[in-house]
C-alpha cells in the first residue's frame, strides 16, 4: 500500500522487566514517574497488558510479529527468531515507512557473541544495537563502542565491570557513571539522532522506530541521583507467606530464596528493601530519559504527527512470594506490563482500560492505524476499537505459554481472565486455578487445581 501524509509515525519504547504496578499513573502513591505519566494523560493506559512468553527472547519475538510463541518457535530464552518470520519491520518497510531500531532488541541469542548488522535486520532498514550493559555478553554492541570513542576513561562503569557493591542487597549495585552515559541516555540520545536525520533527509515518509532499553533489568544498578531517589525504609516489603510453595508445582521451589540472604549483614527484610530501592531507581531514571525523548520529539516537531507507545518485555517478581526476576511463574508482577498508546487527534486523551489485551494485539493495532491491514499469519486483535472508546472489551482472556527448557523442562499454558487465573502443564497430574476476586496476590490462599484442556490456540 502506498504511504500517504496522513500515515503517522510510530514510535514503540520498550524497557525490560518493568512490572505494570510500579508507575504513578497506575496509582502507585510512591514511585516518580511524571514522564510516564504525562503520556498517560496524552493518551489511553492500559492497565491490563498481558505478555505472550514469560521471559525475554519469546516475549520479544511475539510482540515484533504478533504470533503466539509455539507459533514463532522461540519458545525460551535461547532460541533466534528465524528469519523466515514477519516483524513489524518487514511491515512497515513494504508500507513505504523507513524503519529503524535502537537498543535492545533480544531477537537474537546473546552466546555465542553476534554481530548484528546495521541494516536489514528483521526487516528494520536501521539499525543501532546494544542488548545489554554487560561486555561479557554483548561487547560489540554500539553503545559501548560509543563509550570507548567519546568517554573511553569510563568503559569500565558502562560496561558493568564495577563489582556489585551493595553486599546488603540482592544482586544491586551504586554506579559510579554519570547518568547522561547509561545505555538508556544513549536509547535516548541515538532515538533523537535517528529522528533528526529522518526529519532533515527531506523524502517525506513516516518512520517506524524500536527504541529498547536494557533497564530495569537485573542485575539492578543505577547512577546518582537515581540510586538514593527511594529511602529503603519507605519501601514497602512484597507480598508473601511461609509455606506457600508447599501447594505449587515442583519447579517454583527453584525460585525460593535458599541463600544468599543470611550472609548480608542485615535481616532478611533489609536487604529486600534496599534492593527495590535501587530497582525503583532505574524506573526513575528511564521515566527520566523517556521524557528526554519526548521533549526532544515535540522539539523536531514531530510530536503531533507520531503515535507513541510505552510498554515493556515482561515485568519483575521482585521478591512477590519469594521470587525475583521473572520466568516459569504466573504472577502478575511479571506478566503484565506497562501500556501507554498515545495519538495526537486520532484517540482520546486521558482514555484508561481495565480490558484484557495482550502484547501481539499491538501489532495488528499499529499496523490499522496506518491504515494498513495486518498479514493473515498474524494471531493479535486490533484494539483499535478499545482504543478509540467504541468498546468497553477487547477479549475474554489473555493467553502466556513457556517451554521451560532452562531450568524445570515443563511445558505450560496460562489463561488469565479477568476474575480468574488457570494454568495447564502438559503430561502432568497438576496445574493452576486461582479466583482473583478472593485471592488477588494467589498463591496466597489458591489450591492446586486438576489439569485443565488446552486452549484451542494455533501451533500450541
Amino acid at each position: 500500500m502506498p504511504t500517504s501524509a496522513r500515515q503517522p509515525n510510530i514510535l514503540i519504547y520498550c524497557t525490560d522487566q518493568q512490572r505494570a504496578d510500579l508507575l504513578g499513573c497506575m496509582g502507585h502513591p510512591q514511585i516518580r514517574t511524571p514522564h510516564i505519566d504525562a503520556l498517560a494523560t496524552r493518551g489511553v493506559l492500559l492497565r491490563n497488558l498481558f505478555i505472550q512468553g514469560p521471559v525475554c527472547m519469546p516475549s520479544r519475538s511475539s510482540i515484533l510479529t504478533g504470533r503466539y510463541p509455539s507459533a514463532h518457535g522461540v519458545v525460551d530464552n535461547g532460541f533466534d527468531l528465524p528469519t523466515s518470520e514477519q516483524t513489524l519491520g518487514d511491515h512497515f518497510s513494504r508500507a513505504g515507512y523507513h524503519t529503524a531500531v535502537v537498543g535492545r532488541t533480544h531477537l537474537r541469542c546473546s552466546m555465542p557473541h553476534p554481530v548484528l548488522p546495521s541494516t536489514g535486520y528483521y526487516g528494520f532498514q536501521e539499525c543501532h544495537h546494544q542488548q545489554c550493559y554487560w561486555t561479557g555478553l554483548d561487547p560489540y554492541g554500539d553503545y559501548l563502542r560509543w563509550i570507548q570513542k567519546n568517554h573511553p576513561t569510563r568503559y569500565e562503569e558502562a560496561a558493568m565491570a564495577n563489582p556489585v557493591n551493595r553486599p546488603e542487597a540482592h544482586g544491586s549495585s551504586w554506579s559510579t557513571l554519570d547518568d547522561d552515559k547509561t545505555m538508556t541516555a544513549w536509547v535516548t540520545t541515538q532515538s533523537l539522532d535517528v529522528l533528526r536525520r529522518h526529519r532533515d533527509g527531506g523524502s517525506g515518509r513516516p518512520i517506524m522506530l524500536w527504541a529498547g532499553t536494557w533497564d530495569p533489568h537485573s542485575r539492578f544498578v543505577t547512577s546518582p541521583p537515581w540510586d538514593r531517589m527511594y529511602p529503603p525504609d519507605s519501601i514497602p516489603l512484597p507480598v508473601e507467606r511461609a509455606g506457600e510453595w508447599d501447594d505449587l508445582p515442583p519447579h517454583y521451589k527453584t525460585k525460593a530464596p535458599k541463600t544468599g540472604w543470611s550472609d548480608k549483614g542485615v535481616s532478611r527484610e533489609q536487604a529486600i528493601r534496599n534492593t527495590l530501592s535501587v530497582y525503583w531507581g532505574m524506573i526513575s531514571h528511564v521515566d527520566d530519559q523517556f521524557g528526554r525523548l519526548m521533549r526532544g520529539l515535540d522539539e523536531l516537531g514531530m510530536a503531533e504527527d507520531t503515535v507513541v507507545v510505552f510498554m515493556s518485555d515482561h515485568g519483575e517478581m521482585g521478591g512477590d512470594h519469594g521470587i525475583w526476576a521473572k520466568g516459569a511463574y504466573w504472577f502478575d508482577a511479571a506478566l503484565r506490563v506497562p501500556g501507554i498508546i498515545a495519538a495526537p487527534g486520532r484517540l482520546p486523551a486521558g482514555r484508561s482500560t481495565d480490558a484484557l489485551v495482550e502484547t501481539i494485539d499491538l501489532a495488528p493495532t499499529l499496523l490499522a492505524m496506518a491504515g494498513l491491514n495486518a498479514p493473515e499469519a498474524v494471531q493479535g486483535r486490533s484494539c483499535l476499537g478499545l482504543l478509540e472508546g467504541e468498546t468497553e472489551t477487547h477479549r475474554p482472556d489473555a493467553l502466556t505459554e513457556h517451554r521451560d527448557l532452562n531450568v524445570s523442562g515443563e511445558r505450560m499454558w496460562s489463561l488469565r481472565t479477568a476474575t480468574h487465573r488457570l494454568t495447564h502443564y502438559a503430561e502432568r497430574p497438576y496445574g493452576e486455578l486461582f479466583d482473583l476476586r478472593s485471592d488477588p496476590h494467589p498463591p496466597l490462599h489458591g489450591e492446586l487445581a486438576a489439569a485443565p484442556q488446552r486452549r484451542g490456540v494455533p501451533g500450541v
